[in-house]
């Protein structure tokens, strides 16, 4: 009850300051999507997370209604070549490392479909698909061009709980209109010696690392920081970091066949070294870039 009137009495203060005006469902949307990120109370930010899922359920109905999620840089947009899928993606910290993940995937021809992420163990999803039901969660910020027997390849981000960050390279499919992840269209070789195949690849790596993905259309190749685990000579922490080397998937025969060390060439067409925002000046988080 104090979180409704505090909310209430700020919505008030906004109205009579003439600076603002929430006069309809529109201007509630933006309101409480603007407060599920920038509160810091998680049972604040819950609040006003469901206030914005209860009005965006009941008015983006339609594709044309993407443009409401549009007002605030912590919405991820991203788009597939033939523009028959737009994804909408978000992270919300409903507690101290806690995240969860939504998304409005945008379908042509189809009503959107709203994801929610479940709790998942990321290090553990290799070999599984998912829809809309059982969703693992991350932030989509880039399409490949090229699509494999219908699936889409698409390139994700998040964090877990457990303190590590991800990037997740996943193929996408929308079937009898369930939006469907994962294949195993990943071929690799198993530590037997044996052909292996992935539904999806998952780099995770610390908090304090950084890495790149990568995709060179000319080559057809997705390159990637090979991570390595050290422990911390201090603190006893294991930590997850790139060594200097880079792996690969290929894109021939229609699967992504591994290459577990690439050197890097000069390449005539640049490969993508950051996420693409829908041409946005920010990051993943709402941060202005650095050149």
């Amino acid at each position: 009850m104090k979180i409704s009137v505090l909310i209430f009495s700020f919505c008030f203060a906004s109205l009579n300051s003439g600076t603002q005006t929430i006069s309809s469902a529109e201007d509630s949307l933006r309101f409480f999507g603007d407060a599920m990120f920038s509160l810091k109370l998680p049972i604040n930010k819950s609040y006003a997370e469901s206030r914005f899922l209860e009005l965006a359920n009941r008015l983006v109905q339609n594709n044309k209604d993407s443009n409401l999620l549009k007002f605030h840089p912590s919405f991820i947009i991203t788009g597939s070549n033939d523009q028959s899928v737009k994804i909408i993606s978000w992270q919300i910290e409903s507690d101290f490392t806690d995240y969860h993940y939504c998304a409005y995937f945008f379908i042509k021809d189809l009503k959107p479909v709203f994801l929610k992420s479940i709790n998942r163990n990321l290090d553990r999803i290799n070999y599984e698909t998912f829809n809309q039901e059982n969703w693992y969660g991350a932030m989509y910020y880039h399409f490949l061009p090229e699509t494999i027997n219908g699936y889409y390849t698409i390139l994700g981000y998040r964090f877990s709980k457990e303190g590590y960050k991800y990037r997740i390279i996943d193929l996408l499919k929308i079937h009898n209109g369930m939006v469907e992840f994962g294949s195993p269209l990943f071929k690799s070789v198993s530590e037997d010696g044996n052909e292996d195949f992935l539904y999806r690849k998952i780099i995770s790596y610390s908090p304090s690392a950084n890495i790149i993905v990568k995709y060179d259309e000319e080559s057809k190749m997705i390159m990637y920081d090979h991570v390595e685990r050290f422990i911390d000579p201090k603190s006893g922490e294991v930590l997850r970091v790139p060594d200097g080397t880079f792996e690969a998937f290929e894109l021939k025969n229609n699967y992504w066949n591994y290459i577990p060390y690439h050197k890097l060439q000069n390449l005539e067409t640049p490969p993508r070294e950051k996420p693409v925002l829908d041409n946005r000046k920010k990051d993943l988080f709402g941060r202005e870039k650095r050149n």
